[in-house]
């Protein structure tokens, strides 16, 4: 499977997803959940406030991470083709690092 270098980014992105989330959630500012909600773009400019300290950041990054998290699984629900693995044989291959020697002078 070839990566090219916008998938990359796009696979590296969408993993910040739940970083982004906890990101946007910790940014919240909870004195404003009392004030009435805003129905209209009009009425949203002079009396409504979001309820974000660095609004344009956290929205902006988790907005980015979605997108690349959604470009991923489309790229991967796109490119699935069935394929079967036989495992023909399989051998153990010990690792040089459970062996120890040593020697007392």
């Amino acid at each position: 499977m070839e990566l090219r270098l916008v998938f990359a980014a796009a696979i590296f992105l969408g993993s910040y997803l739940p970083l982004s989330i906890i990101l946007l959630v910790q940014d919240l500012k909870v004195d404003l959940f009392s004030r009435p909600f805003c129905s209209t773009l009009r009425q949203m400019s002079s009396e409504c406030e979001l309820p974000f300290n660095n609004s344009g950041l956290s929205i902006g990054f988790a907005l980015c991470c979605l997108a690349c998290f959604l470009t991923t699984v489309f790229v991967i629900w796109c490119k699935q083709e069935p394929q079967s693995i036989t495992i023909i044989e399989s051998k153990q291959i010990p690792t040089g690092l459970s062996r120890v020697e040593w020697t007392l002078t």
